[in-house]
């Protein structure tokens, strides 16, 4: 049936409703089939009423085998473990109109009184995707035992199929030791020859392998912003991991995120990839960096306007802003900056600039749309 695409058409369409509707069809784990690309290919020539959804566990062996046949027939989305924002709209316990309430002087005390209301259940979901993840698999568990099943399979599965048996990595024992290291370096700055030294992969090797890790959607490599001046650091990335889940159990390490040495790490490991799940394709996200050791966790590009946010995991004091934070204003007098906390709401003025300070849980619930 999965070989002839009009005797295909022929079965479906038994099921389908009127003619002039549109129909959709969803083919999972499509990778598997044995001619994909063809086979969608012909599909698509028919040009009958349907739309096409296709998917697959093996995001690189799912390209490979129908990128040759689709070009121009195709629209490609990424589809990023489930947002914050997703699994909290869908457990509906937050009234859907406060994220159309934007953070104003007018606005402070409605947000602190939503703080009251909804701090707890935040936190402890904020919690729960600082250790798990936000994996489908993992979220529906609900017990952490079950969770970590779960995430040894999804860990296990993607070092079998796409590593081993698709990629053809045969240097497995430097691939996950990579893996470790990075995990346990995430908002670090990579150091090829650090790597190289400590896994006993050459250069070659270990930059193969960075690209697997991010093509494969397991590490995000974030790069600096740069302005031309002679300070500032220009070609190191920083490593993040799409996944806290993942990277927690590269490093077997789950116990409770608050009494970690590595929270702030954690924090803003799941802040860049709430982040990267919501950004629109028009916006850029980076570090930023000086020789010095100034540096901002986070800066977007965004409608031709720069924002820092620096991320603290503690309770912000009002007024208080760090040395790296006042000399990027200094620098660049951005029109607002975000200062993500603990707990604290407050707006203030810094020269020209509008610095708001938001709660993390609420960051990751509306992201740049609360500002």
């Amino acid at each position: 049936m999965f070989e002839n695409p009009s005797m295909f058409y022929e079965l479906i369409s038994k099921s389908f409703g009127q003619d002039k509707v549109v129909n959709y069809v969803f083919i999972d784990e499509a990778q598997r089939l044995k001619n994909p690309g063809q086979f969608l290919k012909g599909l698509f020539d028919l040009k009958k009423n349907i739309k096409i959804f296709v998917s697959g566990s093996s995001s690189l062996e799912l390209k490979s085998k129908t990128k040759e046949f689709l070009t121009g027939r195709k629209r490609e989305v990424i589809l990023l473990p489930v947002s914050f924002f997703e699994l909290v709209n869908y457990e509906g316990k937050i009234k859907d109109d406060l994220r159309h309430i934007k953070l104003a002087d007018k606005t402070i005390s409605v947000w602190q009184k939503n703080e009251l209301f909804y701090g707890k259940y935040l936190s402890e979901r904020t919690r729960d995707f600082e250790l798990y993840g936000s994996y489908p698999g993992v979220l529906t568990k609900k017990n952490a035992e079950d969770k970590l099943e779960e995430l040894n399979e999804l860990f296990n599965s993607y070092i079998k199929k796409d590593v081993v048996d698709f990629l053809k990595v045969e240097r497995v024992e430097v691939f996950n030791k990579l893996v470790k290291i990075l995990s346990a370096q995430i908002g670090n700055l990579l150091n090829n020859s650090e790597l190289c030294s400590i896994t006993q992969g050459n250069i070659i090797t270990i930059s193969k392998y960075l690209n697997i890790l991010e093509n494969t959607f397991i590490a995000y490599y974030l790069k600096p912003f740069t302005s031309n001046r002679r300070n500032e650091i220009k070609h190191s990335s920083k490593c993040f991991f799409i996944d806290n889940g993942l990277r927690n159990f590269a490093v077997r390490q789950f116990n409770e995120s608050e009494n970690r040495t590595d929270y702030d790490a954690l924090l803003e490991n799941v802040i860049v990839s709430e982040i990267l799940k919501n950004k629109n394709i028009d916006e850029e996200i980076y570090y930023w960096r000086t020789k010095s050791g100034a540096e901002i966790d986070i800066i977007i590009q965004k409608e031709g306007q720069f924002i820092p946010i620096e991320v603290k995991a503690g309770t912000s004091k009002i007024g208080t802003l760090t040395k790296s934070f006042h000399s990027f204003i200094n620098s660049f007098s951005p029109r607002k900056a975000i200062f993500i906390n603990k707990d604290k709401y407050a707006i203030i003025k810094v020269n020209r600039t509008t610095v708001y300070y938001i709660p993390a849980k609420w960051f990751l619930l509306y992201g740049m749309n609360i500002i």
